[in-house]
């Protein structure tokens, strides 16, 4: 008698699984830089070009945003 390796869902492949872990890497990634951007004084605003309002709607984003 023979068994079968156990099948993965139809659905679930390795190549949706990848494309799910990168699309969570990037939504941390996002995360971090806005966390980063609010913590800057005007002086490094200054020397990336943003201004106070423009730094507040990007840091209130959401992640996936």
């Amino acid at each position: 008698m023979t068994h079968a390796a156990p099948r993965l869902h139809r659905h679930v492949t390795p190549f949706r699984f990848a494309g799910l872990l990168a699309i969570c890497r990037f939504w941390r990634m996002r995360s971090e830089t806005r966390r980063q951007l609010a913590e800057l004084d005007r002086d490094g605003l200054a020397d990336i070009g943003l201004t106070e309002p423009a730094r507040r709607r990007e840091c209130a984003r959401w992640f996936w945003q």
